[in-house]
C-alpha cells in the first residue's frame, strides 16, 4: 500500500546524508495527513539552524512543521517522501512538542515540561518542533522565554529546530542563523479573511489579524473600534 501512494502521490526518492550534514532542505514538501495542507519548502543547514514560523491561525504553520518531521521521519525510515525533492541528514531522535491545553497541568506548565525535553547528549543530533510554545503566559515573559530557547538550541549546536510564534519582533534579536517565514492572511472587499497557506520569506508584518478576523465574524463594533484605538496608540496603523 505504502508503494501505491508513493506512486499515486508522486513521492521521491529522498538524498539521506550522515549527521554531520545536518541538514533538512525540502522543496515543495506536502504533509499528507492533511490533504488542504499546500505544499512549501524548508531549508535549514550548517548556517541555519532554527526555523521561526509567524502568522495568523488556521494559516499554515502546524501543517508546514509537522510537514517537515514528518518528511524526515520517513526518509530516515527508508521511505520515499511527499515532496518535489529532499535532502535529509541522519538524526538521533525527531521531536515535535504542541502547546499546552491546560488539562491536567496548566497549558505555561507543560510548555516548560516540553522545553525540558530538548536536552540532547553532547554529540547528537536532534530535529525539534515546537509549536506555539511559551504562548499561553504573558507576552514579555513568554517572548523572552522563546527568544531563550531560540539561543539555546543555537548553542546545542546539532540541533534544527522549527518554531512557531505568535511573538512578532523577534526577528531582530538573531541575525542569519535562524530564518523567519510568515503565513499571510487575505481580506476580500467583503471583509471575509482567507488563508492563502502560502509560506512567504521574513516575519510577519501586519498584526492587526486578529481584528480583522473578528470583523469577519461580526464582532461587536464597540470593541472593534476600542481595539483599533489600541493599536494606534501603539503605532499600528
Amino acid at each position: 500500500s505504502l508503494a501505491e501512494t508513493a506512486i499515486k502521490e508522486k513521492y521521491v526518492r529522498p538524498t539521506v546524508l550522515p549527521y554531520e550534514a545536518n541538514c533538512l532542505i525540502i522543496e515543495q514538501g506536502r504533509y499528507d495527513e492533511q490533504r488542504d495542507a499546500l505544499p512549501n519548502d524548508t531549508r535549514l543547514d550548517l548556517a541555519h539552524r532554527v526555523e521561526v514560523l509567524e502568522g495568523v491561525n488556521a494559516g499554515g504553520k502546524s501543517f508546514d512543521m509537522k510537514k517537515a518531521l514528518y518528511i524526515a521521519s520517513l526518509a530516515q525510515s527508508g521511505s520515499w517522501v511527499p515532496a518535489r525533492s529532499a535532502t535529509v541528514s541522519m538524526r538521533h531522535r525527531i521531536i515535535l512538542r504542541e502547546k499546552g491545553i491546560g488539562d491536567e497541568i496548566s497549558a505555561f506548565q507543560k510548555d516548560c515540561r516540553n522545553v525540558n525535553d530538548l536536552l540532547p547528549a553532547e554529540g547528537e543530533y536532534w530535529l525539534v518542533g515546537f509549536d506555539e510554545t511559551f504562548t499561553s503566559t504573558e507576552r514579555r515573559g513568554g517572548e523572552a522565554l522563546t527568544v531563550g530557547l531560540i539561543r539555546h538550541a543555537l548553542d546545542l549546536g546539532g540541533t534544527l529546530m522549527i518554531l512557531s510564534s505568535h511573538y512578532n519582533g523577534i526577528s531582530g534579536e538573531f541575525g542569519d542563523e535562524v530564518v523567519f517565514s510568515n503565513f499571510p492572511f487575505s481580506v476580500a472587499d467583503d471583509g471575509t479573511v482567507g488563508f492563502p497557506h502560502v509560506k512567504q520569506p521574513g516575519p510577519l508584518s501586519d498584526v492587526r489579524y486578529a481584528i480583522k478576523t473578528a470583523r469577519s465574524r461580526g464582532f461587536d463594533d464597540k470593541v472593534l473600534a476600542y481595539a483599533e484605538e489600541r493599536l494606534a496608540q501603539r503605532g499600528f496603523s
